[in-house]
């Protein structure tokens, strides 16, 4: 455990712009504090008692990632901590699995699954993160290697939500010596993770063989750092706001995008109008992407229909559109079930449900067994209202219903007669308006 002493002058006004940011904060239900037990997240927890008298519940969240052995000593410390200031504290033991650098990443990906759990149980919960500008210029010089954008330059954001909650970061405007300066005014101690100053970790090398040594040639380099992340921020603004005039009050769905929409940018306009799609959507394209993308899809002919993956994702194009989707695999194509329609079916896309309608399918007879198939070629349907039967792969075709998903649409079958197409599509030979149901698909979680 580390304490200090020899307060530096200015310690005083470091408190007091530290209270008022958190006093200034807005309201919440409940309150967590993220607590390693390190100096940053040791200062925002006494910091945050300070702010809000003891009627305010705080509690705190500590992690126990299993990676040091000193991890139960830092536990302890947590417990003792929080403890001496009312303060309730969640210790969670996570299993990590990854090296190297994975392993950073892992043990992030545990925590947040962790505060996540905490949120999404409390809705107006506020979670807050001991990120300080020493961070924010660790993150996005870090970036900047790794070749990000300008919404990656803009580095750490300073509040985002998580599960129903909010998770803010009131530290990011002070510096790791001015922590360590109202540490040692409030005789705080705290834990030294040892893993800190192992150079394996590409972040470690970065902050101690690389931004030490500048801030010790320029002063304000880490200020001047973060200072450029809020102007990457406000200018990654002005590109979404951008994207949206270009967008000419489409509404942007999730999962698909008018073509014409792009066909009539600049270059330049056009990727940032795909990449504000994709990122709404939770993708993160590199410039790679977006211009393989642009260059397969927008000039692609009429008849073509090409696919792009992007991670779990499968971008697509049909009819003049873009199509987000998920990477999709056909049903086999022998599958069959009988249902009873009581209970739901679970089939290779989904689970079926029958659901009450005012026109739909008909009940079946005593002699009639429902059954679910899937295409297997050759086809005939005969549509409500349309006349005679048709092949099935037309009558898909005709109603737009793009070609990935028709395979995966259920065939609702009385005996070996075909009833229903899903719900795209009744047989009028089984058509009703009175005790009717159609099918429902409930895609998988």
């Amino acid at each position: 455990m580390t304490a200090s002493s020899n307060t530096p002058h200015d310690a005083a006004d470091i408190e007091r712009r530290l209270l008022s940011t958190l006093c200034g904060l807005p309201d919440f239900s409940r309150l967590f504090i993220a607590y390693s037990g390190g100096l940053d997240s040791s200062v925002l927890l006494h910091a945050a008692r300070r702010a809000w008298p003891a009627k305010t519940q705080i509690e705190a969240i500590h992690v126990h990632h299993g990676l040091s052995p000193n991890a139960d000593a830092w536990a302890e410390h947590c417990q003792k901590e929080c403890q001496s200031l009312d303060v309730a504290c969640h210790a969670h033991h996570v299993s990590v699995m990854a090296v190297g650098d994975s392993l950073e990443a892992a043990a992030r990906e545990a925590r947040y699954r962790v505060f996540e759990r905490y949120l999404s149980e409390h809705a107006d919960a506020v979670l807050l993160q001991g990120h300080h500008q020493n961070d924010q210029a660790e993150t996005i010089l870090f970036r900047l290697l790794k070749g990000h954008g300008v919404k990656g330059l803009a580095g750490i954001p300073r509040q985002r939500t998580l599960g129903k909650g909010i998770l803010r970061r009131p530290l990011l405007d002070f510096t790791r010596l001015e922590l360590e300066a109202l540490a040692q005014r409030w005789g705080l101690s705290w834990v030294e993770d040892e893993s800190n100053v192992d150079a394996v970790f590409d972040r470690n090398f970065l902050r101690n063989e690389i931004l030490r040594p500048m801030s010790a040639r320029w002063r304000n380099a880490v200020a001047m750092i973060a200072e450029t992340g809020r102007r990457m921020s406000e200018a990654s603004s002005l590109l979404d706001e951008l994207a949206e005039i270009d967008l000419q009050g489409e509404t942007v769905s999730a999962d698909e995008l008018e073509l014409a929409v792009l066909s009539g940018l600049s270059p330049h306009r056009r990727k940032n109008v795909l990449r504000y799609w994709l990122q709404a959507a939770g993708l993160t394209p590199s410039e790679s992407d977006l211009a393989e993308i642009l260059a397969q899809m927008l000039h692609a002919e009429g008849s073509r229909q090409p696919c792009y993956s992007l991670g779990e994702s499968v971008l697509r194009r049909h009819d003049g559109k873009l199509y987000l989707t998920e990477a999709i695999d056909a049903p086999p194509s022998g599958y069959e079930a009988a249902w009873s329609l009581e209970e739901a079916l679970l089939t290779p896309v989904g689970k079926l449900i029958a659901e009450p309608a005012h026109e739909g399918v008909r009940q079946p007879t005593v002699d009639e067994t429902v059954i679910v198939r899937f295409r297997r070629g050759g086809e005939r349907f005969r549509p409500k209202g349309r006349g005679g039967s048709r092949p099935l792969k037309k009558w898909l075709q005709e109603q737009d219903i793009p070609p990935w998903r028709r395979d995966r649409i259920p065939l609702i079958y009385f005996n070996d007669e075909l009833a229903a197409v899903g719900n795209y599509g009744v047989a009028e030979q089984f058509a009703a308006s009175a005790n009717a149901w159609l099918p429902s698909l409930k895609s998988p979680s």
